[in-house]
């Protein structure tokens, strides 16, 4: 199926990202399929991210297909999903972009934001390829094939941090820590003007590096702060894991404000 009957065709687009090496979910032999692709962090940091968003996209065309197929200009098509990894890694994603382009030929690329979306912007731009990212901040003028079809990052980060100036004027303080790259210096950049229009001072940040694997003393030093309230800003799931079971172990008692709240089973 041709990108132009896709996009003519339909009304919308259910998004989702990941991928494990260029994998298609199913093949229909003797049917019209429109492909999707998904590119995104399959394995690595961000694939706390990656593969639920993969799975979710996976769920929706099976429901999709169990259906009869989706439809596009009164004709029915089965949804095949090609994932293909990036592993959150800027070449890695103009390798997966260039093969779900010209060797996949999917109709439409879901991505997570950042780095790869901003390393196939151009790219994806050039080749008329609609692709979709969670970051808002990743869309611009000069990429008229790029959207973002849902309110995500990092809007939710100054909304969480308007109903807790409004619901809870006991909270004065805050500290923040997160990993030192660029999710987590413009997240940081989000919660800073969050919290001081909230009237909420952030009275210590703890930026990480990759190396650190004893988050023992990044915690440690938040809460010798003693905030009112904590944030891992956008840290990556994992992350996000160690740092709370840490403040857990050192006797936290305060309220937390969190981007993302991955691997819900493990934290509880």
């Amino acid at each position: 199926m041709s990108r132009r009957k896709f996009l003519a065709g339909t009304g919308g687009v259910a998004a989702g990202l990941t991928a494990l090496s260029a994998t298609p979910s199913k093949v229909f032999a003797g049917e019209k399929t429109v492909k999707i692709g998904f590119l995104a962090a399959l394995t690595g940091d961000a694939a706390g991210w990656g593969l639920p968003g993969l799975y979710g996209v996976e769920i929706w065309a099976e429901q999709i297909n169990a259906a009869g197929g989706m439809d596009v200009g009164g004709e029915k098509f089965m949804v095949e999903v090609i994932s293909y990894d990036d592993e959150f890694d800027a070449i890695k994603a103009t390798v997966g972009a260039k093969k779900l382009l010209f060797e996949d030929e999917v109709s439409i690329v879901l991505m997570l934001g950042i780095t790869p979306v901003q390393a196939v912007k151009d790219f994806m731009t050039r080749n008329k390829m609609l692709t979709t990212t969670l970051v808002p901040t990743d869309i611009s003028v000069d990429a008229p094939y790029l959207f973002a079809p849902v309110e995500v990052h990092p809007f939710y980060n100054v909304t969480a941090v308007d109903w807790i100036g409004r619901n809870m004027p006991n909270v004065k303080t805050a500290a923040v820590a997160t990993q030192n790259d660029e999710l987590g210096l413009s997240s940081l950049a989000t919660y800073r003007a969050a919290f001081e229009v909230a009237g909420i001072e952030v009275i210590e940040e703890n930026l990480f590096g990759f190396e650190v694997t004893d988050f023992a003393p990044v915690v440690s030093k938040l809460i010798s702060a003693n905030p009112d309230v904590i944030t891992w800003d956008t840290a990556y799931p994992d992350y996000v894991n160690l740092l709370t079971e840490q403040a857990y172990l050192q006797g936290y008692k305060g309220q937390f404000v969190n981007c993302t709240l991955d691997q819900y089973s493990h934290i509880l």
